[in-house]
Parts: structure tokens; C-alpha cells; sequence
């Protein structure tokens, strides 16, 4: 199962200061269907998912319904909107939480054990990567770096299994 996390924050001039976060999850095999679920967040403009635990048992109740009553064997989250400074909130808060979801819905029931894997996505960074050979690209002049390239090492952060990937 794939599920991908967010939160939404009002512009600085909006009538209601709400945040809202967001959950979707796949629940077939083909990964190509999901469903989806949204909770008001407490304090507004926090980016921590305070009730992430009730919308994980949602997903894996979707996905045991739609699958002979199977649930998932490995959850892969996509986690969108977090900075490098909230990396360590992310591991002490939220991963708890999922983990109390799958402990809840699943462990208790099944015994069985459920793999995670939490990836933090982020888009809006400044890091910029040039090739100093050029020559690609259609015209052949351009010094970006080939689409897909992959920058795991040397400048990433140790602590972390950090990644670049350039997709276009």
C-alpha cells in the first residue's frame, strides 16, 4: 500500500485559519486506485498530522474491505511538507502514530507484522546541480543534469538516507 500525506495551510489573508491534512492510499494491486480522507488540524499552520493514527485506520480499512480481507504487508508513505529542521518531530511524533494505527487494525488482529517505509518528499529546496560537460538536452547546450539523475552521496545528510533525484 502507498499512501501519500500532507497538510494544507490557509494564505496569511484568509477569512478561516484552518489547516487541513490529507491522507491517500492505494488499495488494489496495480496501485492505481486509492481513497482518501482529510482531518481539520488543531492549532493552524502546524504541519505535524495530529489525528495521522485515525487516518491510517481509515486507508487499512478501505484497502481490507476492497481485498478479501487482506491487509497490507508493507506500507510505503510519502510524507510531503516537511523541512529538515522537523525530520526529528517527524520520527518522535508521527511514526509513533502510524505505528499505533497498523499495531491497532492489524497487529492485534492478525498478528501479523506490517514493514514501513517513511519517505520524506521535498520540492521547494534551493540545491541546484549543473553538468560541467553540457550537451544535453535537444539542442545539446545545456548544462542541466541528465533527467534522472541521482545524487545520494557527498553532500547529502549522514544521519539520514537522503537522496536528490532530478526528474526533469
Amino acid at each position: 500500500m502507498i499512501i501519500g500525506l500532507d497538510v494544507n495551510h490557509p494564505g496569511f489573508r484568509e477569512v478561516v485559519p484552518i489547516s487541513i491534512a490529507a491522507a491517500a492510499g492505494t488499495y488494489d494491486p496495480q496501485l492505481t486506485q486509492y481513497i482518501s480522507t482529510a482531518r481539520i488540524q488543531k492549532l493552524d499552520r502546524t504541519e505535524m498530522i495530529h489525528h495521522l493514527d485515525e487516518m491510517i485506520k481509515e486507508l487499512l480499512a478501505h484497502y481490507y474491505h476492497h481485498n478479501d480481507k487482506q491487509f497490507p504487508e508493507h506500507l510505503i508513505i510519502f510524507r510531503d511538507g516537511v523541512s529538515e529542521g522537523q525530520f526529528d518531530t517527524v520520527t518522535k511524533e508521527e511514526i509513533p502514530l502510524i505505528r499505533k494505527a497498523i499495531d491497532e487494525k492489524i497487529t492485534r488482529k492478525t498478528g501479523k507484522q506490517v514493514s514501513l517505509t517513511l519517505i520524506i518528499v521535498q520540492k521547494r529546496h534551493h540545491t541546484r546541480f549543473i553538468s560541467t560537460q553540457g550537451g544535453h538536452g535537444p539542442k545539446r547546450s545545456s548544462h542541466n543534469v541528465p533527467s534522472g539523475t541521482v545524487v545520494d552521496n557527498s553532500i547529502v545528510d549522514p544521519k539520514y538516507d537522503s537522496f536528490y533525484v532530478n526528474s526533469h
